[in-house]
Parts: structure tokens; sequence; C-alpha cells
């Protein structure tokens, strides 16, 4: 065996093992940062510079989060079924060329693990196998929403499989080949999406559907299942379903790169040879593997969930069929050109053929879909992506703070004279006044004793405001005589017990030390909790 050839093949699996984890890794706050760039929002940025951090930070909670396996459960199946998510999604890579090759000590390195001569079949082949992770994932859970979950991902991803094949078949017709290098080398001038775009769209959508991405993810929609096939696990077992949906993601965006978008050629390559064509080619090859990446997500953030017999119906009564026709037309025009119909002249097969038989399929066989889809989807995705470039409108509280309006009306306070007595006299105005019912009282009659803490014989025994069903609108205030109440600027606190949003005397009386000039409606001008 040669030695030389299995180190470098050792390195090339260990470097592509720690930059796929990386990449997934990395991509959960990629994720974070474009919902919140779509949403005019900041994202996290707590951990590390510019939240650099927070993948470690998650990391780490899902390593020391409790590990469970439920009583009920299948013990082995549902521990193996993360394992085989994980193990499918990262074995795909082996046999991506990831770049040209490199020459180093005297050797030509291929930036390719396994070039094996079904490369393309050994992807769809593993990528089918990963639905049993999730599917054992879901039947050992031995809970009804996980086999729910399970159940939907199973029958999605075999749907979807099939017009992935066949989109995937019409670039095997054009390059006579299932490797994925053969495949990458045919594009070195002009790259399949070219020649086909109906192609691409079919196995760019089937992606999202296998990855059980958004608008896809009915295996996990928490409205309905509550978390899906991965409900009843915690720890790194959950960690190993959410990475290998990001790995996934990662991958998929690699072979669609690799089929439709020339791998690692570019416009200009030719200039270039040597090791610096190889870091070229490959830095560029993973430029467009970041591109379909932030297209993920940005699909993602853009586009509702579907409902499940939407999926279904877009699946088999509309993706297949395209895909089929497509194949049919590509295979009609291949035969052409080599001159099966015709064998005393081949027929040249022109950029301006291949277009018109994309335009054939797009006016005659997606009429449906590009009046209904179509425009609809891109009219959304240029709406997120408009937000992509604006400002964000998220305070990052508390070093900035929001300047409320100077007549706004915040958490409530009854009031205390200069003496220190308590001024309601309990009259119940402000209760009448309430649009809400938010305030209830009790009336008690001064003792002698008490003068130093009521101004008036009648005072409010108790006193209540219902912060739930307060509105804020500042009756209570206009209503009383005895200007007993105040709506401060200040926000009413958050809290886990909707019993605690009761507010009472203790809590809303204000204290002797700190009483509240009411001429001013804003104290400070910026926000007080």
């Amino acid at each position: 065996m040669d030695t030389g050839l299995l180190i470098e093949k050792l390195i090339l699996v260990v470097v592509l093992f720690a930059i796929t984890l990386g990449i997934a890794m990395y991509s959960t706050l990629l994720e974070r940062k474009v919902a919140a760039w779509l949403q005019d929002r900041i994202g996290p940025d707590r951990a590390g510079p510019w939240g650099i951090l927070q993948p470690l930070a998650d990391g780490g909670k899902m390593f020391f989060k409790e590990d469970f396996i439920p009583l009920h459960s299948d013990k082995w199946l549902f521990i193996l079924g993360p394992g085989i998510a994980m193990f499918t999604a990262l074995i795909t890579g082996a046999v991506i060329p990831w770049g040209p090759n490199i020459e180093a000590f005297g050797r030509s390195i291929p930036l390719q693990v396994a070039d094996v001569n079904v490369g393309i079949l050994f992807i769809m082949g593993f990528v089918s196998i990963g639905v049993y992770g999730i599917m054992i994932g879901g039947w050992a859970s031995n809970n009804k929403y996980s086999l729910f979950g399970a159940i939907r991902a199973s029958s999605q991803m075999i749907s979807y499989e099939l017009a992935m094949g066949v989109s995937v078949i019409t670039i095997v017709l054009m390059t006579g080949s299932l490797s994925l290098r053969d495949i990458v080398d045919a594009q070195h001038g002009i790259w399949f999406v070219v020649k086909q775009p109906l192609a691409f769209i079919i196995f760019f959508v089937c992606a999202l559907a296998e990855c059980n991405r958004a608008p896809f993810d009915l295996a996990e929609c928490e409205s309905e299942l509550i978390g899906g096939y991965h409900t009843e696990y915690g720890s790194m077992k959950l960690g190993f379903f959410l990475f290998a949906e990001y790995i996934n993601m990662f991958i998929s965006s690699a072979v669609i790169a690799t089929l439709f978008f020339g791998g690692y050629n570019f416009p200009g390559m030719d200039a270039l040879s040597g090791n610096t064509l190889a870091i070229v080619g490959t830095l560029v090859f993973f430029v467009k593997i970041f591109f379909f990446i932030f297209l993920f997500m940005w699909v993602r953030w853009t586009l509702p969930r579907f409902r499940y017999d939407q999926l279904m119906h877009l699946g088999w009564k509309k993706m297949i069929p395209i895909a089929l026709v497509n194949l049919l037309i590509t295979a009609v025009v291949i035969a052409a050109y080599n001159g099966w119909f015709n064998k005393k002249k081949k027929k040249k097969l022109t950029m301006q053929s291949l277009s018109n038989r994309s335009k054939l399929v797009s006016n005659k066989k997606m009429t449906f879909i590009e009046k209904l889809y179509l425009p609809a989807i891109f009219s959304g995705m240029l709406i997120t992506i408009k937000h992509l470039f604006r400002k964000n409108n998220t305070l990052k509280y508390p070093e900035q703070q929001k300047v409320f309006a100077p007549n706004y009306r915040g958490m409530h306070v009854l009031k205390r004279d200069e003496e220190g007595r308590e001024n309601c006299t309990a009259c119940g105005l402000c209760a009448v006044a309430c649009p809400a019912e938010a305030i209830t009282m009790t009336a008690g009659e001064r003792e002698k004793e008490q003068e130093s803490l009521y101004r008036e014989e009648k005072y409010a025994e108790t006193y209540e405001i219902n912060m739930l069903r307060c509105i804020f609108c500042g009756l209570c205030e206009e209503a009383c005589p005895k200007e007993a109440i105040f709506l401060t600027d200040r926000i009413v606190p958050t809290d886990i017990q909707r019993g605690e949003f009761i507010y009472g005397k203790d809590r809303l009386v204000e204290t002797v030390d700190n009483r509240i000039d009411i001429s001013k409606r804003q104290l400070t001008g910026k926000r007080k909790i």
C-alpha cells in the first residue's frame, strides 16, 4: 500500500471533518444573524466580539444539559437514531471534489477523499439512509408526537428524493458519468445552470425538503408536534440531530454548486495554474457554498410553512411531472445531437436550442407554478432582502435606552401628600372610569391613630390593579378628584406567574423618600424599569 497516499487521505479526512463541523457550528450563528438582519434586529452579540463565541456557548450548554432516556423507550434504538443522522450527514462529503489538485512533496494531491465513479449515486444513497436516523429516533421515543414527526419526515424525504433523482439524471445524461469530478470538469466554460435551469430549481426545492428546512419543516413543526421527531431528546443527542441538519445544509449547498455552478470552475481560471489555481478554485467553491447556505436561510425567513397536504401535492403532482418532462426533453435533444434521428447529419447543440428548450418547458409545463408560486415567492424574498441592508431597530439594553414621548403612560403610582399621607379617599371613580375593569378596591374608616397615614376620613383599605387587563389609557388618572393616582413613565416588569401581575398597595403606593412630581409626565426622558 502506498504510505504517502494513506497519509494524504488521512490528513484530508481530518481537515474535511474539522471544516464541516466548524461550518455547521457557525451556521447556527449565521442563521440567527441572518434572521435578525432580515427583521431589522441585531442578533446575538454578547458572547465575544460580535457574538462569535455564541456557538461555543450553545455547544457547552448542550454538553452540560441533563442527558436522559425516557423510561418506556427503546434504549439502544433511542441512542442509535442521532448517530445514524450524524454519520450519514458527514460521510457524504467524501466524494465531493473540493478543488483542483495540489502539487506538494512531488505528488499531485486531489482535494477529494474518494473519486468513486458513482459519486452522485453514493450521495443519493446515503441521503436515503439518513431518513432511518429520523425514523428510528421518532419511533424509539415511544411518543406519539415524535412518531408523527418521524412519519412525516420519512414520507417527505422519500417523496422529494424522486424528483431530485430525476433532476440529477439530466446532469448525468449531459456528462455521461456519475463521477462528481467528471461533472465538474464538464462545466469548464459553461455551467449546467445555464443549460438546465429547470433542473436546478427542482433540485434546490427538493434539497430544502430533504434537509427539513422551512417551508418544508413539517417533521418538527412546533405548532403541531411540539418539537417533532426529537421531542424526547436532550443534551448532545438533540445536538446531533440539530447538527446533522446544518451539516446536511452544507453538503447540499456543496452538491448544488458541484452539479449546476461548476464546482471549483470560475471565469478566467485558465490564466492560473499550479497551486495558485488550486487555492483560488477551492476558495471560489466555498464562496458558492456560502451563497447557497445564505439562500437556504433567506428562504426560511421569507416563506411560511406549507400545510402537509400542500407539501405532498407539490412533490407528487408538480415536481415529479415537471422533472420527468425536463428529463424527456433533455434525452431527446441529446439523442438528436448524437444523430439518432438523422444518421447523415448531426444536429449541432447550441445555446440557443437549449434556451428554447428551457422556454418550452417553462411556458407549457410551469404555467400553474409560474402564475401562483414563483411571482409570490420572488416578491417575498425581495422584500426580506431589502431589510438586510436597513438600519437595525433593536436597542442594546441597558447600554442604549429608548426615549419615550413626553405623554407616555406606564406603571401606576398611588400618590402621597407633602406630609407623607395617602391621597386616595376610596371614592371609586377610578374603578368606574376604567374601561377594562382592571381596578378593584375596598374602603375603610380612618382611626384616630391613623391620622398620620391617611389624609381623609375614608381611605383605600385594599387597592388592586390587574396589569394584564390594564390598557394604560389614563382615564383613572383623569377621573380622580384628589390626584391620588398617576401613570408614570416606568414600564411594567414581566413575570412568570399571572398572579404577580395583580398589583396591590404594597407595589403601588409611592415611598415617602421617592415622591414623583406629577407636573412632569416624564422626568428623565429615558425608560425606567
